[in-house]
């Protein structure tokens, strides 16, 4: 919280909003720099193999069989939000 108050006071731009703005701006800076830390903490407990891993990075060839229309619907995690198994 503190860098984002140093970074405030650096703005010309926030420096003239109220209080209750940059209050916001740094309460949303503290939760997400804490949504940072705990995601990184758990993709390092997770110990994955190729970290850098992306869905878009997957390559289709014949030989794997794999339905990229497929892989990209389940990519959007609806099924979990329609209680689907896979």
């Amino acid at each position: 919280m503190a860098t984002a108050w140093t970074a405030q006071q650096q703005d010309a731009a926030v420096s003239a909003l109220g209080f209750d703005e940059r209050f916001g701006f740094l309460v949303d800076a503290e939760w997400l720099a804490r949504e940072n830390a705990r995601l990184t903490r758990h993709l390092q407990a997770a110990k994955l193999k190729l970290s850098q891993a992306c869905v878009e990075g997957i390559n289709y060839p014949a030989r794997r069989e794999l339905d990229q229309a497929l892989v990209r619907q389940l990519a959007t995690g609806r099924w979990i939000a329609e209680h689907q198994q896979i």
